[in-house]
């Protein structure tokens, strides 16, 4: 996007703002926005929220997952509100079984932070955000999805090793994408400074992670104490990301882009000897390593200064 500069009173230099992101954040004239300098830049910022989204939506003669898919899309691309026309029961694909599809709309409002119910009879439903959706709250979020992810690893470990409960595992996992699903909401809404794009990436690859370990979870197979050993490298490598994310150092991640590459040469030496069931976990190990390999990448980006 381009703007010409125009010269008033032969002294002011004037520069006009996008007309969309005027009306969406309904600047008014004689309204004070917020200038910063950044060397060759300048960012331009409003306290002013974006104008409240509504959506009306018919999801009769629908399946319980593209009810629960059109709910969590509306909820990613930032609607406030929402009004939802529903059949009394839905088929589930998976389980060709009807299904109660209040409760399948009050199960997917309870993993979206600040999606509440607010009126509800019949056949509607009325879902209302009840958030501040402050910078402060993506922040702490986001630091918070990246502790869980750790923990989830961790227990992953200690599940295929000691063969330890994995009722908590799913919770995880879905508290993770929890997490996730509003951090892109927040970007969808207000964006990050210049680097929407590189958190959303970033957001991406947390639940490529956290997918990976609910799966290689959800059957215990026994594993090889090497396999269980590289699992661990790869922990203790994601680990070493958190840490990298919020004190980056160039050095630092040039090591980790190292360590990984180490790792995966390990697995693939490993994978020529093993067996069955270490061969198949092998397999999916690199997806965790591919993902901290891009967010890696990511995060150089995020504290690229020229």
């Amino acid at each position: 996007m381009r703007r010409r500069i125009i010269l008033m009173g032969g002294k002011t230099h004037v520069i006009s703002l996008p007309l969309k992101w005027i009306k969406k954040y309904e600047i008014k004239k004689g309204q004070e926005l917020e200038l910063e300098e950044k060397e060759n830049s300048i960012l331009v910022s409003t306290e002013s929220k974006p104008r409240l989204k509504e959506i009306s939506l018919n999801l009769t003669n629908t399946d319980t997952g593209t009810i629960i898919k059109s709910i969590v899309t509306c909820y990613q691309r930032g609607y406030n509100s929402l009004k939802i026309t529903f059949d009394k029961t839905t088929i589930n694909h998976k389980t060709k079984k009807e299904e109660n599809t209040q409760r399948i709309i009050e199960n997917t409002c309870s993993q979206l932070i600040g999606f509440e119910i607010t009126d509800q009879n019949e056949n509607t439903i009325q879902i209302k955000d009840i958030t501040s959706n402050s910078i402060n709250e993506f922040k702490n979020i986001l630091r918070r999805t990246f502790l869980m992810l750790n923990t989830f690893g961790q227990e992953s470990h200690n599940f295929l090793k000691n063969g330890e409960t994995e009722e908590n595992l799913h919770e995880k996992h879905i508290n993770i994408r929890k997490y996730t699903n509003y951090c892109q909401r927040f970007l969808n809404i207000f964006g990050f400074e210049d680097k929407t794009l590189q958190y959303t990436e970033i957001l991406f690859n947390i639940e490529e992670i956290s997918r990976t370990y609910r799966f290689i979870t959800k059957n215990q197979p026994k594993l090889k104490k090497e396999s269980l050993q590289l699992l661990k490298r790869t922990i203790e490598l994601q680990d070493e990301f958190y840490k990298l994310f919020y004190k980056f150092n160039t050095t630092k991640s040039s090591e980790l882009i190292k360590r990984r590459l180490e790792l995966f040469q390990d697995i693939n030496t490993f994978t020529q000897k093993a067996k069955k069931d270490d061969i198949i976990f092998m397999q999916r190990l690199p997806n965790i390593l591919n993902a901290l390999l891009s967010l890696t990448e990511t995060t150089i980006s995020i504290n690229f200064e020229c």
